[in-house]
């Protein structure tokens, strides 16, 4: 062999080579690009499904399509951009896996399911609804994890009963009120002529013990303008812990009521559990019906 052409041929390896790399780079940025214009294009759609099925479910209600809700329409605005963040962050594991995606999709719409009811709260806390805890019940503290250091107890952390109030659903994330027998007045967002109530608690399959004997059973509601007077009666119900499986969103309709007076405050009285001896957990709480807004809504 000529030194030369064994020159060229030394030269020629790595210049292939470097040929190749950037051929098998640049294939696999087109392949990247691909993929991710497909997996944006199949998120799009998914999205679009869930969000004409949305839709439709407020055509239906007509609180839905009211100024009065659009707590609940930015709350689904808000759960679908942070399906997309949790996409995009992600993107590089799982663009070659589209069942994948479809997986995160519909666990984070059921999440968003699960909570929804189409029906706007004014009670929760987010949107100016509180507890009065000088006229609620006492909190079950024994409960109550303690934080320690070096083994000495240091911190206990004590359930407020504002978590009532609240979105999200956790095993042991209620307030837990002392004994079966007990109350709570919640100061609303707006005055309201209530027409229905909602009471939430932790499904059995959640359940450490896959038990609901701490599940409030028997309870009354009544609507207050002052807390000085007991208020008007607005109906006895009871949470039907053998539907919790399938239906652990338990909502009842007022029994009886004025079509002319708004409330305040909403007294809700549990009277009975499903045994459980010391405490009664109470998950989620929630008002309905129509708000009187200030003239500027």
């Amino acid at each position: 062999m000529s030194p030369s052409i064994y020159v060229i041929w030394l030269v020629g390896i790595p210049f292939s080579a470097w040929l190749f790399t950037i051929h098998f780079n640049n294939s696999q940025i087109i392949d990247s690009k691909i993929n991710e214009i497909k997996l944006k294009e199949f998120i799009r759609n998914e999205l679009e499904k869930y969000s004409q099925q949305f839709q439709l479910t407020c055509k239906s209600n007509t609180q839905c399509i009211t100024y009065h809700n659009f707590v609940s329409k930015i709350e689904y605005e808000k759960d679908i951009q942070q399906i997309l963040d949790k996409c995009n962050t992600n993107f590089f594991s799982w663009f070659n896996s589209g069942q994948k995606i479809k997986l995160i999709i519909d666990e984070a719409l059921r999440k968003y399911d699960s909570d929804n009811i189409a029906l706007a709260d004014y009670a929760l806390e987010s949107v100016g609804g509180s507890i009065i805890t000088e006229y609620s019940s006492k909190t079950f503290t024994d409960r109550s994890p303690t934080f320690n250091i070096f083994g000495l107890p240091i911190l206990k952390r004590i359930a407020s009963p504002n978590i009532i109030l609240r979105k999200g659903i956790m095993p042991g994330n209620c307030w837990p009120m002392i004994g079966s027998h007990g109350y709570v007045l919640i100061n609303l967002a707006f005055p309201v002529r209530p027409t229905m109530f909602t009471l939430e608690h932790l499904p059995k399959t959640l359940s450490f013990d896959g038990q609901s004997r701490s599940a409030p059973k028997e309870f009354s509601i009544r609507g207050l303008n002052s807390i000085d007077n007991e208020g008007q009666f607005l109906g006895r119900f009871i949470y039907d812990t053998t539907k919790i499986d399938s239906s652990h969103i338990q909502t009842f309709h007022v029994q009886q009521t004025n079509d002319l007076i708004f409330y305040h405050l909403i007294k809700l009285i549990i009277e009975s559990n499903w045994g459980h001896p010391e405490f009664t957990c109470i998950y989620r709480f929630r008002v309905h019906g129509q708000p009187q807004l200030p003239p500027s809504y």
